[in-house]
């Protein structure tokens, strides 16, 4: 009797260790999965950070005081405009349409 208790005993405790195991995988692949898909949305966020965008030839207007003008109608209503690039910013004069 006692012989078969620890059989059983013996059983379930590998059976045990196969789940565990089997547990042990599938959790490295999950955080594998994770770290594939963390690492391609934070190299899709690095290409749309303003300075990435600025060195590819854009650049930021604003108004002297930092708000960022977003058309030419409201580029016309301000006198000054600051035109940042990816190595600097100038100080522009509005001089009207031409």
């Amino acid at each position: 009797k006692r012989d078969a208790a620890l059989h059983g005993a013996g059983s379930a405790r590998e059976r045990l260790a196969a789940r565990a195991s089997a547990l042990d995988r599938q959790a490295g692949a999950a955080t594998g999965d994770r770290g594939v898909e963390l690492r391609l949305i934070a190299q899709t966020l690095a290409a749309h950070e303003p300075d990435r965008v600025l060195e590819r030839g854009y650049a930021i207007v604003s108004d002297p005081g930092g708000e960022v003008v977003t058309s030419a109608e409201a580029a016309r209503r301000r006198e000054r405009l600051r035109v940042r690039f990816s190595d600097d910013d100038v100080l522009t004069e509005v001089i009207g349409d031409e």
